[in-house]
């Protein structure tokens, strides 16, 4: 099976990778060309697939297809096996058939504008050609195919405009009739019995202004030249215009399908925009609360700045005060010489002015409390031996330590001699949080004399 490689026309090739057009456009040229080459010894030059040879031997005599490519000409051999064809594999500038003037029709279609060397093809097509046969031959008009497509196919070595081609034609043939082909959008009006109708009339409408209106027919334009060209005057009669019409319709089946997919992909792409919307829209609700936070957090910056720089102020007042300034010698000629660093007598200064500033700042209560805190906890000595200490013994915190007990707690506790601590462990016992009752027991033992 030959692969779609867009240099060959491929009949069996699914329309949505190549289109609809080029099925059309191949078809139909050689169903033109059927109609000429009835009981005639036909040509058909770059033959390709073979469908083409395979068409024009429904009405000739014999075909012989010509194609440069071997894998090409294998397909053709196999895939279209009839009495009065046969495939050769060859150049169509140098055609592999030593015999001159053999053949009625010779058939080109799509292959000229393949190759450079124009003037060389068509002596080739001169030698073989009876003189009373004739040509047929086609190619892509440059003016709509590429310069207004802005188009470059990269198979093409020589494409022609239409004063090329027919002047090309003109060097080798008397008569030429030009055609043009192109894909239209349509309507046909047909018999639907068996009744033949052999006349038909033609109507041309283009749309523009957002409306339609009927045009002449010399306005149309062709994609595709056809030629048919001889040494002989044909009969005018056999110059006929053609139709090729698709029952199944599938230029509008496959466009409904695109369509549809279109649609698919712009609703996917709506609901992806829609939930982009969203997210933008929840992004800018964090932006703007970052702002106010941001903003909060300068206003704080702000107000410590203005705190910071009133006590810097304050500070610096301070230090160019009198008082200070009289405060700061006193500090260092007399407290610094008769109270050194770490002396026992600088440890009681800085105890009494911590507590000065207690009683200033928060009052007789909170100095009278922290006194008594830093008296029962100090540390106590005893005569020539190691200071006794507390031992604090932690527990591990549970939901029934946080509750309150409702019964009556009683401590036992024994002693001898009590020691000048004791009161400060009943102080400790009796400030216990949670006990609704407490009750003390202290066993005294008696010493023996």
């Amino acid at each position: 099976m030959l692969e779609w490689t867009g240099e060959r026309y491929l009949p069996f090739i699914d329309p949505s990778v190549c289109g609809i057009e080029i099925h059309y456009e191949h078809l139909h040229r050689y169903a033109f060309a059927s109609q000429y080459v009835k009981n005639k010894k036909v040509l058909d030059l770059a033959s390709g697939e073979g469908y083409g040879t395979f068409i024009l031997s429904k009405n000739a005599r014999c075909v012989v297809g010509i194609d440069i490519d071997h894998e090409t000409v294998i397909h053709a051999s196999d895939t279209y096996k009839k009495e009065n064809i046969t495939f050769i594999r060859g150049s169509i500038l140098n055609i592999p058939i030593k015999s001159s003037k053999i053949f009625d029709v010779i058939v080109c279609f799509e292959a000229i504008e393949h190759v450079s060397e124009h003037d060389i093809l068509l002596q080739e097509i001169a030698r073989l050609l009876k003189d009373d046969g004739i040509l047929i031959i086609s190619t892509p008009n440059k003016e709509i195919y590429s310069d207004d497509a802005k188009f470059k196919n990269p198979y093409h070595q020589k494409e022609l405009y239409y004063s090329e081609f027919f002047d090309l034609l003109k060097k080798n043939f008397a008569f030429i009739y030009l055609l043009g082909q192109q894909v239209l959008s349509g309507s046909a009006i047909y018999p639907v019995t068996s009744e033949k109708i052999e006349s038909s009339n033609e109507f041309v409408i283009e749309r523009e202004d957002n409306r339609f209106f009927f045009s002449g027919y010399d306005e149309k334009l062709a994609r595709y030249f056809i030629a048919i060209a001889s040494n002989i005057k044909p009969d005018p009669k056999q110059i006929q215009k053609s139709y090729l019409i698709d029952k199944s319709n599938s230029e509008i089946v496959l466009l409904n399908r695109q369509i549809d997919q279109f649609i698919a992909q712009f609703q996917e792409v709506n609901t992806k925009n829609q939930e982009a919307k969203i997210e933008i829209q929840e992004a800018k609700i964090e932006i703007q609360e970052a702002k106010i936070e941001i903003q909060s957090l300068k206003l704080k910056v702000q107000q410590m700045q203005n705190k910071i720089f009133s006590t810097e102020q304050k500070n610096a007042s301070i230090e160019n005060s009198i008082v200070w300034r009289l405060t700061m010698m006193f500090h260092n000629k007399i407290v610094e010489r008769l109270l050194p660093k770490n002396s026992t007598r600088r440890k009681y200064y800085n105890m009494g002015l911590s507590g000065g500033r207690i009683l200033v700042n928060e009052g007789w209560d909170s100095f009278w409390w922290q006194f008594n805190e830093r008296r029962s906890h100090k540390q106590i000595f005893l005569r020539d031996r190691k200071y006794i200490s507390e031992t604090i013994i932690s527990f591990k915190q549970t939901e029934e330590i946080n509750k309150n007990i409702d019964t009556t707690v009683s401590i036992i506790i024994p002693t001898k001699n009590a020691g000048p601590d004791f009161e400060y462990v009943l102080n400790k016992i009796r400030s216990q949080k949670g006990i609704n009752q407490l009750e003390i027991v202290v066993v005294v033992a008696k010493s023996h004399a």
